[in-house]
């Protein structure tokens, strides 16, 4: 038995996006779509390659479409809450990551993100506390010690922001985005800090 048409232009979709084909992926998805329109996946694949093409108005239809077609998908939440976020509407954003945590309280990126959120509001407890456990859930979570070692600065945990940057580093961070020697300078001014106190 053959797979349905809308299936294969879906797990083509998926393949070109993996190889970082976003055109020939969003044509891929718009067209299982069009062959069945209530396919949550598909519009919520299509909405992250937008949310990545800074396609913000694109991104929150499809996440909003995902989820008018199931509303149990998490991940769309967390999509349009990162569309939210990325708008400068946190109230908005905060309410999605918090209704992904509800559909599923493991979902690391929803701490994550919520964290950030937290963070830009200034409550480093909550941001803290959202970080340890998605660091507990994904241990290798490189953007997550990344930010809590901001969030253990912030505490005044100068010796923990160290190790959260150094563990970035050990487990491959700065390597994607050049930023190795960025964060080698904040170790050294950090340890410069604790040796001046």
């Amino acid at each position: 038995m053959s797979k349905p048409e809308h299936e294969f232009y879906f797990d083509r979709g998926q393949a070109r996006q993996m190889v970082g084909d976003a055109a020939g992926a969003l044509s891929d998805y718009h067209r299982a779509i069009l062959l069945k329109p209530d396919f949550a996946a598909a519009y919520h694949n299509r909405g992250g390659i937008r949310y990545a093409l800074q396609d913000y108005e694109g991104a929150l239809s499809d996440f909003e479409q995902a989820l008018r077609c199931n509303p149990q998908l998490a991940a769309s939440y967390i999509g349009r809450g990162n569309v939210y976020r990325a708008l400068e509407a946190p109230e908005q954003a905060l309410a999605d990551y918090e209704r992904a945590l509800a559909l599923n309280p493991d979902l690391p990126e929803a701490h994550h993100n919520r964290a950030v959120l937290h963070r830009d509001a200034g409550d480093y407890a909550a941001a803290r506390a959202d970080l340890d456990r998605a660091l507990e859930l994904l241990p290798d979570y490189l953007n997550a010690y990344f930010t809590r070692s901001g969030v253990r600065y912030k505490l005044g945990d100068v010796r923990g922001a160290i190790a959260d940057l150094e563990t970035y580093l050990e487990r491959g961070g700065g390597t994607r985005y050049g930023d190795r020697e960025a964060v080698e300078r904040a170790i050294s001014d950090l340890r410069e800090k604790l040796a001046n106190e």
